[in-house]
């Protein structure tokens, strides 16, 4: 498949990161009608809500071993139809076990979506291109949430299983668009050893692990404190009798709006530049332990201010959309599904654990367990950002101040004239030497004998 071949499989690969992410927040604002229908247990509706989010983040890894293994073209249309095929089982559930195997199969397909349009814009796109990109493939999931919120505030009265029929629909459509470029991959031998170059091939880009932990724990705080702390300081001021379910859903509409454009807009501003990008995620995640200060004060518990803070939260988190373009450029182009797969996969999780630790009866708007978990994520933050940018000035100056480095294979004395090693006169051995000048993340060896 040409490279046009697969820039015509992004556009409906994002709408599936886009149909992924709506269906499981629409559960989240359904999730009492559909316990209060299925009459289900207290212990049931909360391993339900499980059901999607655990397989989906588990099988992220995985999910990008695969794809980078047969190519994000094979999979893509694939994924999209168990997506429909289980949101579809999951709508005309009539037992339990129909539902929890509905949810659980959309939740293990919809896992391929995410990592399969990272590998296709890092083949599509050059460095700086690709940060960009993926921060508005980021910008999907902000997107995503808020079309969900939107759709239930125009239609507040559909069913849950309507709603879920035409999660199935739209799911249906996305497989048949991409049907014909998932047939050709499979007629063709796509594999990603063909589509690399062969330099690619020759010289592979170790991963650079302490760039993946960075972002990991970047998308982990973003993740965590959008889905734990947005969504909960407003279902907590419902509990309280403060705001009405119409008004919890509207919260959340201007809440992920935030997040989405957010995203976009810090994407256009890092411009691909790795230390100017560091520099603002740090910035943000010290905004944001200050934002989530603030909840402790007797206006958040009151209600007051309350859409503003969560537009300016949403805007302060957006930025952790900047990880998955920076852990994409640290590893070989044959790797990138299966690390912005990992970095996809922790964010979920944390943001499940937060979740769940909230989303209790007598939870507070602020209590100890939940406190510690914070602190400690925003720890992992500063030091491993901190570790990047440390790492970002020193290879500035290696750049621009001492740019090369010499080795010599004797103990020949030498004198150095510009960018070459010539021997001392009246020497009269030979000198091979190895000049290594450091270039982004790799070092290039020039060879003068």
């Amino acid at each position: 498949m040409t490279r046009f071949g697969e820039a015509k499989q992004i556009l409906p690969g994002s709408l599936l990161v886009l149909w992924q992410i709506s269906f499981q927040l629409l559960y989240g604002l359904l999730d009492d009608a559909i316990a209060a229908d299925l009459h289900l247990p207290l212990m049931e509706q909360a391993w339900l809500g499980l059901t999607f989010l655990v397989p989906y983040a588990a099988m992220q890894w995985r999910a990008g071993q695969l794809i980078d293994r047969w190519s994000a073209q094979r999979v893509l249309g694939l994924a999209a139809l168990g997506c429909a095929v289980g949101a579809g089982l999951f709508a005309s559930a009539t037992t339990h076990e129909m539902v929890f195997a509905g949810r659980l199969l959309t939740g293990a397909s919809a896992a391929f979506a995410f990592p399969s349009v990272a590998q296709l814009l890092r083949f599509s796109c050059s460095g700086r291109q690709f940060g960009l990109a993926m921060a508005i493939l980021e910008s999907c999931i902000g997107f995503g949430s808020a079309a969900a919120a939107m759709f239930l505030l125009w239609a507040p009265d559909l069913s849950w299983r309507t709603v879920s029929m035409v999660e199935a629909l739209l799911a249906l459509i996305l497989a048949t668009w991409m049907a014909r470029g998932c047939y050709q991959a499979w007629r063709k031998d796509v594999s990603m050893v063909h589509l690399e170059t062969e330099g690619q091939q020759k010289q592979k880009l170790l991963v650079q692990w302490s760039v993946v932990w960075a972002a990991s724990g970047v998308y982990a705080w973003e993740a965590g404190m959008v889905f734990a702390f947005g969504g909960f300081w407003s279902l907590w001021l419902e509990r309280q009798q403060l705001l009405t379910m119409r008004e919890v859903t509207q919260s959340s509409l201007l809440l992920f709006l935030a997040v989405g454009a957010g995203t976009v807009f810090f994407g256009i501003l890092s411009r691909g530049r790795h230390f100017r990008c560091w520099l603002m995620l740090i910035g943000t995640t010290t905004g944001g332990m200050v934002l989530l200060s603030l909840l402790r004060l007797p206006v958040a518990e009151q209600g007051q201010f309350h859409l503003p803070a969560l537009v300016i939260f949403g805007l302060s988190t957006a930025v952790g959309g900047l990880a998955f373009g920076e852990a994409g450029l640290a590893v070989a182009p044959g790797r990138v599904a299966q690390v912005v797969g990992l970095v996809n996969g922790i964010g979920c999780l944390t943001g499940g654990h937060l979740s769940s630790a909230a989303d209790k009866p007598d939870a507070s708007i602020w209590n100890r367990s939940e406190r510690h978990d914070v602190v400690w994520a925003a720890g992992v933050d500063w030091v491993a950002i901190s570790h990047r940018l440390m790492e970002s000035a020193l290879r500035f100056i290696d750049l621009t101040i001492w740019p090369y480095t010499y080795h010599s294979n004797t103990n020949t004395n030498w004198t150095q004239s510009g960018d070459n090693l010539e021997p001392a006169r009246g020497n009269g051995t030979t000198i091979r030497m190895r000049i290594t000048r450091s270039v982004g993340h790799r070092e290039v060896d020039y060879w003068n004998s």
